[in-house]
């Protein structure tokens, strides 16, 4: 029987605080959790980068499917439940969200009216 082996840690050892409050006592906030082990992090603008140089692979053909399979993910309904509620077959529905298939007006009016979002991030 194979040995287990350590898995490589995917998350840091850290966690990002964020605060909000009067900037007279951002000063004093910063002096008083240093003795606990925190540090000042770099301005928000310095730590992002746009999407679209981030997640190169999804081109503007591509948006419509990812957008789908992302409402579906976020609001757990299969594909087939997709299909009986807005009567667009399931295997147009596979390849609308793997962005073989394009995803015209009508259907994302259908598709739209499930998700309760606009029609628009279909298209």
């Amino acid at each position: 029987m194979p040995a287990l082996m350590e898995k490589h840690r995917t998350r840091p050892r850290t966690v990002r605080l964020s605060f909000i409050g009067p900037p007279s006592r951002r000063t004093e906030a910063v002096r008083r959790l240093e003795p606990l082990g925190f540090v000042e992090a770099p301005a928000a603008e310095e730590q992002t980068v746009p999407w679209r140089a981030a997640f190169p692979e999804y081109t503007d053909a591509a948006l419509p499917g990812v957008t789908l399979a992302g409402l579906l993910a976020r609001d757990g309904i299969t594909q087939v439940e997709l299909s009986e509620r807005t009567g667009i077959p399931q295997p147009h529905i596979s390849a609308m969200a793997a962005g073989k298939r394009p995803i015209g007006k009508a259907t994302a009016c259908k598709l739209a009216a499930v998700f309760n979002v606009s029609y628009r991030l279909f298209l």
